[in-house]
């Protein structure tokens, strides 16, 4: 289903309102406002063909479609700013003191890491035990280990992705 004209000035209207709010909490520069808007729009056009006209208007999906974009995208944004995205958690040294690499940068490995602490600590109990699990051991393992479907264990995975998208950091739950 293609988005119509209607849906398409709403689209305009809800994209350009959140935006502007961002811009007046201080998320985004001024100057930004024109990319972030095509970019938002970009992400709306993309998931528009997940609408599905039984279980809900287009006004309700564009407005989720677009807060939930925009977040992620503000995110992201944050996370190249810091350099966190590009780089495995694994690969982080554990004393937090500079290893003598001459490419690393210790602060962009603190805030990584901090980062990815205060995302582990908002998740449930069961989810930070299946999180440090998956540090060392496959979903097939993992699920044999704990006595539990593959399917419910996919369930578990995918929320702490999608938390840790909701933070920018979902280059390290890959």
């Amino acid at each position: 289903m293609s988005m119509s004209n209607k849906d398409v000035a709403f689209a305009m209207m809800v994209v350009a309102a959140e935006v502007k709010k961002s811009i007046l909490v201080g998320a985004v520069p001024r100057r930004e406002r024109d990319d972030l808007v095509s970019e938002v729009m970009i992400e709306l056009v993309k998931a528009w063909p997940g609408f599905n006209p039984a279980r809900g208007n287009a006004e309700a999906f564009v407005n989720r479609v677009v807060q939930s974009r925009l977040v992620s995208i503000l995110r992201f944004r944050a996370a190249i700013k810091r350099g966190r995205y590009a780089r495995h958690a694994e690969s982080l040294p554990h004393d937090l003191v500079d290893s003598g690499a001459a490419h690393r940068d210790s602060q962009q490995d603190l805030d990584i890491r901090l980062d990815l602490e205060d995302m582990r600590a908002r998740l449930t109990p069961e989810q930070q035990s299946i999180w440090d699990e998956l540090r060392h051991h496959s979903v097939s393992r993992i699920s044999q280990r704990r006595s539990i479907p593959r399917r419910t264990l996919r369930d578990f995975v995918a929320r702490i992705r999608e938390a840790a998208h909701d933070r920018g950091l979902e280059y390290y739950t890959r």
